[in-house]
């Protein structure tokens, strides 16, 4: 009966290898220890950081019927863009670039006269994103694309900004030789613009 009791004890808790030598679940619990600091370890490395784009030129190209702002870089840029009212602004969230000098001098690039930008902000909104906010002068339709590359330019972002309401170029033309007109009346010398020279 002693023996039984000792067999029995020892086949339910106890490993029946002798002292020292290492049995099944000795291995077992090894291999679960070395698996279980391994993957600890690669949670500890930190994965390693995309390369940020970097912009090689900025471009802003304003025009009677819209304003035109070009993002060159070397390697294809994602983006996010997005209208807000009230007031009205645009939105362009660029991702992975890298804040520079091409970047924050585009608020310098856009003239005190274009029709649809009035002020242009830059900085980065988070981690891995630049944000260009445009404050504008109305309501506006954007439309944005990307241009691969072509001779000496590189991979190209286009925003392009529209009027929601484009102005009638009939009605353009009256009111530019109306202001033609009231110039000429207010300052002496100055001719006032005929509807000939007006379409030429």
């Amino acid at each position: 009966m002693p023996h039984r009791i000792k067999y029995l004890s020892r086949g339910r808790y106890a490993d029946p290898s002798p002292p020292g030598a290492g049995g099944p679940r000795s291995a077992s619990r090894l291999a679960t220890l070395g698996v279980t600091a391994g993957l600890v370890l690669v949670c500890l490395v930190p994965a390693p950081a995309r390369a940020s784009v970097a912009i090689s030129d900025v471009r802003v190209w304003p025009a009677p019927e819209y304003t035109r702002i070009t993002i060159e870089s070397a390697k294809p840029i994602e983006y996010t863009v997005f209208t807000m009212r009230a007031p009205e602004r645009l939105v362009l969230d660029l991702e992975d670039v890298e804040l520079d000098a091409q970047l924050e001098g585009l608020p310098g690039r856009v003239g005190l006269d274009d029709p649809y930008i009035a002020h242009v902000r830059v900085a980065r909104n988070r981690s891995g994103v630049v944000r260009l906010v445009l404050e504008l002068r109305g309501e506006i339709k954007p439309q944005a694309f990307s241009l691969k590359p072509v001779g000496s330019y590189g991979h190209r972002l286009v925003l392009d900004i529209y009027p929601a309401h484009p102005v009638d170029p009939i009605l353009a033309l009256l009111q530019q030789l109306d202001k033609g007109k009231q110039l000429a009346t207010t300052q002496p010398g100055v001719v006032a613009p005929t509807d000939r020279d007006a379409q030429q």
